[in-house]
């Protein structure tokens, strides 16, 4: 029957054979060949064998003896028949403008031609030199110099090098189903590879000392990786039937599916039988070629551990040689395996492309781009399978990051990787950018403009890794001397995508994505210990699928104390705490953003905790700018925080949860950790998460973060004169802060991590927004002398009040700067905490009766500085405040310790806001809108009146993200809508929950709101004019009512002058004037288009200005004013202007403004003439000009420009029995108020 088989098999390879061949000459068939066995030497052992210029060798049969080499030199040629054939040799030399001829893809060779590389280890050159640059080209392998012709075609096999198994093999069974027949590729007698299903190797830790791979040290467990020898093949090429029993299970079914790859070929590469026992076989080198095709062939026992370059297959420094990808330059169903260095390596090399390929049981990194300078490449449908790390303690290591060897190592991320599987190692994908490229290439492209590390990425999908520790892993980024730096990937075009990775099996993480803008599209992580984390950020995993525990329950048999339950775990010893995880929320930074994903089977049980979000143990805390929305739960925990740890991060997770998924608040939600400070009434505790769910706040959380700059010298001896070493000690877990609610009379500790030096302990704390807080210190020891303060995870104009105790008579040096700027500013000195509050960052405030500095931090960046990633935005925060004490004895200590006195009085006395509140809700726009379509989606509106500012402040929620367009705010009462409230150019809104954003208000519209007459509505694709709506209403869930807007002057729009009249500079027509002119972009115009009564002059500037002078100049020494009508006469937003006269520029502010801002309607502007001077009241020269340049033209009418006495009658602009409160009101959908007061300012 194995007879049968094996003719059957080489009748189908024959038919194949003579169909190629059939009118085609193949390379061994032409004329004039000169027969190898003529050559000079050919009989004498160790020889030196050489094809000189214009020789075209055909070898059609085993030489009788081994060689000590063979050279093709320039214009010869060495052309392989068609014949089973074996040849010993040292090495192979083949020179430019030579050829090495093994078929062709008309003509493959199918004849088993076998070529021995023997040799002992050595370093001896005796392949000598590329004249092309003086490279090196070692000994004991085969180089292909520059301007060589390398075509090697073995057996076509229609790219099956590899397939899967269609149903589970067992142990102990000889028999295999593939989802691909094999008819006519595969035969009887070849070697096959099965891979493994499970979880990888573990050494066993009392056998294997290195450290430096304890990744891999344990409770043994056994590499199931195995290789088998086909014994027969049925008729339709889908069953192997093998010469011996499989060792391991190999599973075929669900989610999970074998690699089986075919090892043998019919050309074989190898060295010799010394190989293994030296770790020395043989390498292939490949210089600037003019064609490298390199298919079918398989190299076995190659590679030479402990020398540089010299690999299983490597492309050395081709650059561009190959213009584009074709097969020309391609790499295509090889298998090579058993190899002490690499497997197959493109140096410095370009458009290569590398196809279905094995590569088996390879000493350190396996697919290997060497320096970062190769772009181009394209790896397709590749197939590696164990690679074997070189330690730290292993004398042959030649890179460092070998000892963590991955099987794909991916130095620039414009290289593209479609259809790849990794199985074993450390990682399966080690994506590792260095700055600007390392090794050899550093020196080839000094002083230019080269960094991988922010380069775009090619393609990047259906990759499969399993059975490593981490499936993918895009971290510690390597450095120019080989090492590596904890960093991520950063794309300057901002962003980079991942399509349908599949991880399982892997011990730690399925995948671990570190950097930003970066997609995770449709991955598959199924029996990884975590699924996936996505660290830094911005990262946004969407449209996935995590699975914690699949029907592949592995083999247990060979760790029972480890492996319980009756499957196997990705722990390494019995004594690891296991807890399964879907998706992984990373310490610090962020944001991580999570979407559209699935969770199926997070169940904790006797063996394991486990949960479908989750996070990490670590020092750093979390950050509070995380979000989620469309999850889906199968059969799983959706929450798991960690506890009974000594970590911060565990306590104080926070995430928005846009629309419940996990909270279960529909219209959006939190999920926060066990901290005190984090929750607040309306959230509920949740057991099986450690965790609560909490509604929606307008308060959001922002993260303080405290640097106790001289940590390893400061004075920790308590108030009871207890020394306290223990908190100097980075090593020790125990809390270093305590962080006081002094409103709601509650404290929380903080543990804290180190900084960026040795002497520098920072401390992080989540907490609501707009709070008042004080800092304590374990058991009162006196305060850090050196303190800085800062906010992370807030949004333009979020804020909290610290206080910090001091002891009377302290020099205090305190500064303000931007983050990640050298530049400092004085923090100065105010007479109350009023003053403060109105003056975040630049003012300080100390009450010597309690010994309290108060300081307000405040996110001063411009209201444009987020970006959209959609569906979410990202939103930046800067500013620091350092504090310098010197305090008198060099003791920073209180002479009482304690926490301010009547803090939620001080506060809500000083903090001058009033808060108002919406639903959105589909009803309240279709009172508007009766053809709205669709009736889904809700949301929360939270907004806090700032009257000293004039600045409403918004948080909308919603849960339409993937839909949403535009949020905008306007005024009309319920069901109308009179109009949209322009924001300004720089003041865009970000349509995405959780949307913050602020607002100047005029006089007109806060009046609207107290009214319940100003709304905000969300808009989507599926309704682009307004899908949601909510009115804004004064939130009635406190015992204090909103307050009056001031009273306004009463001045209506005329052409008649305020005040009593003194001298009008323009009223209707420049007769008066010597000189107007538009400057720059700027122009203008005389026309009553926008005047009160008559013209007015029409001006348009960008960068420009308006320039006016008179010839006779105004006196305005009898007036105190000076005053002009100004109105907007584009669809640009308000507007901002500034004002030159009397010699002096003055920008217009809101409090000059008596609709508080310059908008469509006609405001006045009346400026103090005290502004200008106090001395020359003379005004000839007038100049207008934006506060800002801009690159787009502004267009506003400016009239009846004058000077006046202030003599305005001030009237109530409303009464208070005209507010509109929450649930005062009839309305179509909730009554239930969204405000919870968490801070419970009002209560």
């Amino acid at each position: 029957m194995k007879l049968l088989a094996l003719l059957a098999s080489l009748l189908v390879i024959s038919a194949c054979w003579f169909g190629f061949a059939n009118g085609q000459a193949c390379p061994y068939g032409q004329s004039g060949l000169v027969d190898f066995s003529s050559l000079s030497n050919y009989t004498v052992a160790e020889s030196a064998i050489v094809i000189t210029s214009g020789q075209k060798v055909l070898i059609k049969t085993s030489p009788p003896v081994k060689y000590g080499s063979i050279t093709v030199q320039s214009g010869g040629s060495l052309i392989f028949d068609n014949k089973f054939m074996n040849i010993n040799v040292n090495h192979i030399r083949v020179e430019g403008n030579a050829s090495f001829i093994m078929g062709s893809t008309s003509c493959p060779i199918y004849k088993k031609i076998t070529i021995t590389f023997y040799g002992p280890r050595s370093t001896e050159n005796t392949l000598g030199t590329d004249p092309y640059d003086n490279a090196n080209l070692g000994n004991k392998g085969i180089a292909f110099l520059t301007g060589a012709t390398v075509q090697v075609v073995g057996q076509l096999i229609n790219d099956k090098a590899w397939t899967r198994l269609n149903a589970t093999a067992l142990k102990n069974t000889s028999s295999i189903t593939l989802k691909e027949s094999v008819t006519g590729m595969w035969s009887v007698g070849d070697d096959i590879l099965l891979t493994s299903t499970d979880y990888g190797e573990v050494v066993d830790f009392k056998i294997m000392n290195d450290t430096s791979r304890n990744w891999q040290r344990g409770v043994a467990f056994p590499d199931q990786n195995e290789k088998a020898t086909i014994k027969a093949i049925s008729a339709d090429g889908l069953t192997l039937t093998l010469e011996s029993p499989l060792n391991f299970t190999h599973v075929g079914k669900d989610y999970t599916f074998s690699e089986v790859a075919l090892l043998t070929r019919r050309i074989v590469f190898k060295g010799d039988d010394s190989s293994d026992a030296s770790s020395f076989g043989s390498h292939l080198i490949v210089r600037l070629v003019k064609q490298f095709q390199f298919v079918g062939v398989e190299l076995r026992n190659v590679g030479q551990k402990g020398l540089m370059g010299r690999y299983g297959l490597h492309l050395h420094l081709l650059k561009d040689t190959s213009k584009q990808i074709s097969t020309q330059f391609m790499i295509a169903n090889n298998a090579i395996w058993n190899s002490y260095q690499r497997c197959i390596v493109i140096h410095d090399s370009r458009n290569i492309l590398v196809k279905n390929n094995i590569c088996f049981n390879i000493t350190g990194h396996a697919f290997y781009l060497e320096d970062g300078s190769e772009f181009g490449n394209e790896f397709r449908n590749n197939l590696g399978v164990k690679v074997n790390p070189v330690g730290d303690a292993d004398q042959l290591q030649i890179i460092p990051s070998d000892c963590d060897a991955s099987v794909y190592w991916i130095t620039n991320p414009n290289n593209t990787f479609i259809g790849n599987v990794a199985v074993g190692g450390k990682f399966g994908f080690w994506l590792s950018f260095p700055v600007f490229p390392v090794g050899m290439s550093a020196t080839i492209y000094a002083g230019q403009d080269f960094n991988p590390r922010r380069t775009a990425m090619a393609p990047f999908e259906d990759n499969v890794a399993h059975s490593s520790i981490t499936g993918l892993w895009i971290d510690e980024m390597l450095l120019s001397d080989g090492t590596l730096e904890t960093e991520g990937y950063y794309p300057l075009n901002g962003s980079a995508s991942f399509f349908r990775f599949t991880a399982y099996k892997n011990r730690d993480y399925g995948a671990w994505v570190k950097g930003g803008v970066l997609y995770l599209e449709n991955f598959l992580a199924f029996d990884n210990n975590v699924q996936i984390t996505a660290p830094k950020g911005p990262t946004i995993t969407r449209n996935s699928i995590m699975i914690g525990e699949t029907s592949n329950v592995g083999d247990s048999s060979f760790r029972s104390k480890v492996d319980v339950g009756g499957r196997t775990r990705p722990q390494l010893y019995a004594s690891d705490e296991l807890i399964i995880r879907g998706y992984e929320v990373y310490e610090d930074d962020g944001p991580q953003l999570l979407y559209n994903c699935t969770f199926i089977n997070f169940i904790p049980d006797a063996y394991k905790a486990s949960g479908a979000v989750s996070h990490r143990s670590r020092k750093q805390l979390e950050s509070a700018v995380n979000k989620l929305f469309g999850l889906t739960f199968i059969n799983s925990n959706k929450f798991y925080a960690l506890n009974n740890t000594p970590y911060d991060n565990q306590r104080m997770g926070i995430w928005a949860d846009l629309d419940g998924s996990i909270s279960g608040f529909p219209s959006g939600g939190w999920i926060v950790g066990q901290d005190p400070l984090n929750a607040f009434s309306g959230c509920v505790s949740n057991s099986d998460w450690s965790a609560y769910g909490c509604p929606a706040t307008g308060e959001m959380f922002v993260q303080l973060r405290v640097g106790n700059n001289e940590f390893t010298t400061y004075n920790t001896t308590s108030s009871k004169g207890v020394a306290q070493p223990e908190l100097k000690n980075a090593n020790i877990i125990t809390p270093r802060m305590y962080v006081v609610d002094q409103l709601r009379n509650i404290q929380g500790p903080s543990n804290g991590s180190p900084g960026g030096n040795d002497n520098t302990w920072v401390i992080q704390y989540n907490l609501l927004n707009r709070g008042f807080y004080g800092l304590r210190w374990p058991n009162d020891h006196p305060t850090p002398r050196d303190l800085s303060v800062s906010l992370k995870n807030a949004v333009n104009y979020d804020w909290i009040v610290l206080a910090i105790q001091y002891p009377n008579k302290t020099d205090f040096k305190i500064t303000w700067s931007e983050s990640g700027s050298s530049n400092t500013y004085p923090v100065t000195w105010a007479s109350s905490l009023a003053e403060v509050m109105v003056s975040p960052n630049e003012l300080a405030y100390y009450n010597q009766t309690t010994e309290h500095l108060y300081v307000k931090l405040q996110n001063r960046v411009p209201r444009d500085d987020f970006e959209n990633v959609y569906p979410f935005s990202d939103y930046h925060s800067v500013g620091l405040i350092r504090i310098v004490a010197t305090c008198p004895n060099n003791n920073c200590a209180p002479s009482k310790f304690g926490n301010p006195t009547s803090s939620k009085l001080v506060y809500n006395t000083l903090m001058k806001e009033d808060r108002f509140v919406g639903n959105l809700e589909v009803c309240q726009q279709k009172a508007v809108n009766s053809s709205l379509i669709g009736s889904n989606g809700s949301g929360k509106v939270f907004a806090f009146w700032d009257f000293k500012a004039k600045l409403l402040d918004f948080t909308v929620f919603h849960n339409l993200n993937l839909i949403a367009t535009e949020i905008s705010v306007g005024i009309g009462a319920v069901g109308t809508q009179e109009r949209i409230i322009h924001p300004g150019l720089d003041n865009p809104i970000s349509p995405y929950g959780v949307s913050r954003f602020l607002l100047d208000l005029s006089y007109q519209e806060q009046v609207a709101l107290l009214k319940g007459q100003m709304f905000v509505k969300l808009s989507t694709t599926q309704n682009p004019t307004g899908h949601l709506r909510a009115q804004l209403y004064c939130s009635n869930s406190t015992t204090s009512t909103c307050a009056l807007p001031p009273p306004i002057a009463n001045a209506t729009d005329s052409c008649v002058n305020y005040g009593t009249f003194g001298n009008a500079f323009f009223t209707d027509n420049l007769n008066s004037f010597s000189t107007v002119t538009g400057n720059g972009d700027a122009s203008y115009e005389v026309n009553g288009e926008g005047g009160l009564c008559g013209n007015a002059i029409k001006m348009i500037m960008g960068s420009g200005d308006v320039y006016l002078e008179r010839t006779n100049g105004l006196s305005g020494a009898a007036y105190s004013h000076f005053e002009f009508f100004v109105r907007v006469s584009d669809n640009y937003g308000p507007l901002n202007i500034s004002v030159t006269a009397f010699g002096k520029q003055v920008i217009v502010k809101k409090e000059h403004v008596l609709n508080y801002k310059i908008d469509n309607t006609t405001a006045r502007v009346r400026i103090p003439i005290s502004e200008f001077t106090t001395s020359s009241f003379s005004l000839k020269k007038l100049r207008f000009s934006l506060t800002e340049p801009s690159t787009i033209l502004r267009t506003f009418h400016v009239d009846t420009i004058q000077v006046v006495k202030s003599d305005d009658l001030m009237i109530p602009g409303m009464a208070s029995s005209e507010f509109s409160y929450f649930g005062k009101v009839a309305t179509c959908g909730s009554s239930l108020n969204p405000d919870y007061d968490p801070l419970t300012i009002k209560k």
